[in-house]
């Protein structure tokens, strides 16, 4: 069998594969919470008033949360990439029983390893 070049379609996106893949992808899931803290803070400025050491503190650690949460969120393309792999892995397991040996080389993104591992463990091998 040959292994086929894996397109990153959108066309079986499941929000439950990429729950999953998210929770297990420890850089997508701390730049969901750092948007999150992000959001918080840019609610906080504009809801507290204050003198401005408040104002610079709250703008400093908005634009740091801001910044990292978009860095690490485009860099782990807000986890879809685990995601795909997770179900490609998942669909190799179950039509074959394990992953073809040629899998271990193109995996060499933590994104891809981490998804990789994410359908290795669930199937209990």
């Amino acid at each position: 069998m040959r292994w086929k070049k894996f397109k990153r379609s959108m066309k079986d996106f499941n929000i439950g594969d990429y729950v999953k893949s998210v929770y297990v992808n420890k850089y997508a899931l701390t730049g969901y919470l750092s948007a999150g803290a992000c959001v918080g803070l840019c609610c906080a400025i504009h809801t507290t008033p204050g003198d401005i050491s408040e104002l610079l503190f709250f703008g400093l650690a908005k634009g740091m949360t801001g910044i990292y949460a978009m860095l690490s969120l485009e860099q782990t393309m807000f986890g879809v990439t685990t995601m795909m792999t997770y179900q490609r892995s998942k669909r190799q397991l179950s039509e074959n029983g394990s992953l073809p040996k040629e899998f271990s080389k193109l995996t060499n993104y933590y994104c891809d390893e981490v998804g990789m591992n994410l359908a290795i463990k669930e199937s209990g091998l």
